[in-house]
């Protein structure tokens, strides 16, 4: 599940539904750095991105997403971060790098600073935009939904 995810986010990517430098995915949650074209909305992009998991792979998406918009480098550094340590703080693996389940865009972009290079109005994308996408599902006993 977890590569046909990360291949669908790839798939956006490449067609310019969306512009991503980042998206990592957790058991019962995503975390991705997003941009979008004036020509996409944020809330139908991601839509129609959540029903492809749903239709095709089962996913029970929470019905919304929370959406921050990033305003400078620093807090495109701190969410770039944070993404990346997520899974080292919930204990899944020992180090950022050991994790599989993660898809880093942004060809010729600098990471983790590419938000001044890649959002540019030059650029023709809209606010970067950190963004959380979590299942219907929480883990429970027997472990959590696994999207990874």
């Amino acid at each position: 599940m977890g590569n046909a995810l990360l291949g669908a986010a790839r798939n956006y990517h490449e067609r310019n539904r969306w512009y991503c430098w980042l998206i990592l995915l957790m058991p019962d949650h995503l975390h991705a750095l997003l941009a979008f074209p004036p020509q996409e909305s944020v809330a139908g992009t991601v839509g129609s991105w959540k029903q492809f998991g749903s239709r095709r792979l089962g996913i029970e998406w929470q019905e919304d997403f929370f959406d921050h918009r990033l305003r400078n480098d620093h807090e495109f550094g701190l969410k770039w971060d944070y993404i990346l340590q997520n899974p080292v703080a919930k204990g899944l693996c020992a180090r950022p790098e050991d994790w599989l389940w993660v898809w880093q865009g942004g060809a010729g972009c600098p990471q983790p600073a590419g938000l001044g290079a890649c959002a540019s109005p030059e650029s023709g994308l809209g606010t970067a935009r950190a963004t959380s996408i979590a299942t219907k599902k929480k883990g429970g006993p027997e472990g959590p939904p696994s999207l990874t």
